[in-house]
């Protein structure tokens, strides 16, 4: 068998190949596995991260209701649709009007700069149920919307998301 010089490495003629192959290969696996094992998720392409620019203006919904957000984290809503969420005492929260807070929030809570989730709270009257919701962005058909989240597993159901971005006139 003849022995050739190929980077630094004595290989054998033909072996060359089928070494750099195993060796990708194994290198693969290597990091598949440790990206599978680490339990960070992988991204959802239909849950895209929102930043800043691209939440601030006026989201509607095809009923007319509104939310505005603006760049200083104040919050307006305007007939946003709670009917399925429930306070304490198990009262729908209905069609709510008002004025608030918003941030970006991880889905295990903390604040983030960019995220697919946003914290609205809302001031008083409202309860702590009603008034403190998050809102979950979506893709459909390459439009990004919101919806009041409910599912972790299926942030906007299966309707999809409710709020698009109105249009800068």
């Amino acid at each position: 068998m003849s022995v050739s010089r190929n980077n630094s490495l004595w290989i054998a003629k033909g072996e060359t190949y089928r070494t750099r192959l195993l060796v990708g290969l194994t290198l693969f696996l290597i990091v598949t596995l440790l990206a599978a094992c680490s339990g960070l998720p992988l991204p959802d392409p239909s849950e895209p991260t929102l930043n800043r620019a691209s939440v601030i203006g006026t989201w509607t919904d095809r009923d007319g209701s509104s939310i505005t957000f603006d760049a200083n984290q104040h919050i307006t809503v305007h007939r946003l649709d709670l009917r399925d969420q429930t306070n304490g005492e198990n009262k729908s929260c209905g069609f709510v009007t008002g004025s608030g807070s918003w941030q970006f929030v991880s889905e295990g809570g903390r604040t983030e700069s960019r995220s697919s989730l946003i914290e609205v709270d809302l001031a008083s009257p409202m309860d702590e149920v009603c008034g403190l919701q998050e809102l979950s962005a979506d893709n459909t058909n390459s439009a990004v919307g919101l919806c009041v989240f409910a599912d972790p597993d299926d942030p906007c159901g299966s309707s999809g998301p409710e709020y698009f971005r109105s249009k800068a006139k």
